[in-house]
């Protein structure tokens, strides 16, 4: 039951209700499927097989957890319902309140947000849980050469097997692999040939002293700034151990 309209001192003369009546209809519906996980793809229901579910509307679907707090002005005093239509639907105005003339177009305003809050409670409160008794209803595979993706346990165990060969593999080549004689870096490129020499006395001012960067081969040896100094090329012992060009002799393998 409902109540709206306009309060003036203390005549209800304006003043119009309304009752309703609910109940609950279930219907057959065509509805399809997409496989695996069931989920519905399109549902058309057929009205014709309409029939009463249920006439005991329980009052515990309460609307107010689906409605926002009701907006009044001055000399307002909608509640939830009601200002939902007003500020939120917009489906009604101030006059269809007002003017009495427009009692069926506050109905439909009134069944149709009832009809969506109504939707929402029995969604959320409403549900009970499925009955032993199980119903089968017809059904049509509408795609049957449907594609899908199957994994062979013979395949799958063989390739574990080549992966579990090639990790065992690497592990043997590594721990047995003598590396002491191998490079570190490719010595042919610029950077290779700029390592060779990083960090060595080479670089040091008492073998290349200032302006030497200016000087030819001819004019280094006339100055002898090689005099008497041995380079060496391979392995230079040290807190870092580094294969490069030093001065001095060094040795083939790393210690």
């Amino acid at each position: 039951m409902g109540f709206y309209g306009v309060i003036d001192g203390n005549s209800t003369a304006q003043i119009r209700g309304f009752t309703c009546n609910p109940q609950i209809d279930e219907i057959d519906a065509t509805t399809s499927f997409s496989l695996p996980g069931l989920e519905i793809q399109s549902a058309a229901a057929d009205d014709s097989t309409s029939r009463v579910f249920s006439t005991n509307i329980s009052t515990t679907l309460k609307f107010e957890s689906f409605l926002s707090q009701p907006v009044n002005k001055q000399d307002q005093a909608f509640d939830a319902f009601f200002s939902a239509i007003l500020n939120d639907q917009k489906s009604l105005s101030l006059s269809d309140i007002t003017d009495p003339s427009h009692y069926s177009t506050v109905i439909n305003a009134t069944q149709h947000l009832y009809r969506t809050l109504m939707a929402q409670a029995m969604n959320g409160n409403a549900r009970i849980p499925a009955s032993d008794n199980q119903t089968t209803f017809p059904s049509t595979i509408v795609d049957p050469n449907r594609t899908r993706l199957t994994q062979s346990a013979i395949s799958t165990r063989i390739l574990e097997a080549f992966l579990a060969a090639m990790v065992v593999s690497t592990l043997v080549a590594s721990y047995f692999m003598q590396t002491k004689e191998v490079l570190p870096f490719n010595p042919c490129s610029i950077a290779g040939a700029g390592a060779l020499i990083a960090g060595s006395d080479v670089l040091k001012s008492d073998t290349f002293p200032a302006g030497s960067e200016w000087c030819d081969d001819r004019e280094m040896l006339r100055r002898g700034y090689f005099s008497g100094l041995v380079f060496g090329l391979g392995w230079w012992a040290g807190d870092d151990p580094r294969f490069g060009i030093d001065v001095g002799r060094a040795t083939e393998e790393r210690e």
